[in-house]
């Protein structure tokens, strides 16, 4: 007798997938990659990535240090794998491609600059800054 045929758990469309919750960045965090010299406009940060604007698609797999930066000047440099990207338009209508990224780095310090990041976004959300 053989086994029935499986089919793999696929998670419906709009299902999140992530590890680690996103936090949405509304231009409190500045990006830029370093080695190719773009700036970049974060979406979303969370424990695992972001996901970035860039004008052009960027190849899938690389690797690239970025710089975060928040509106008070602190900043950090961490290596981020682009995973996806998809086709876009900026608030104005302008073409985009939106990038997601996971951080390759997990050291307890890179985990400490992230969580800075994250906390940076959340606390002026909570406290209703714009």
């Amino acid at each position: 007798m053989t086994a029935p045929h499986v089919q793999p758990h696929r998670p419906a469309f709009g299902t999140e997938r992530r590890a680690f919750p996103r936090f949405r960045v509304k231009d409190r965090i500045l990006g830029h990659l370093i080695d190719l010299d773009w700036p970049v406009r974060l979406r979303d940060i969370g424990f695992g990535g972001f996901a970035a604007e860039t004008v052009d698609p960027l190849p899938l797999g690389g690797e690239h240090p970025v710089r975060l930066t928040a509106e008070n000047d602190q900043g950090v440099t961490l290596k981020a794998r682009a995973l996806h990207h998809w086709p876009s338009c900026l608030d104005d209508g302008t073409p985009c491609y939106v990038t997601g990224f996971a951080f390759i780095d997990n050291t307890p310090e890179h985990r400490a600059a992230i969580e800075r990041m994250i906390g940076f976004v959340t606390s002026r959300a909570l406290f209703g800054a714009n």
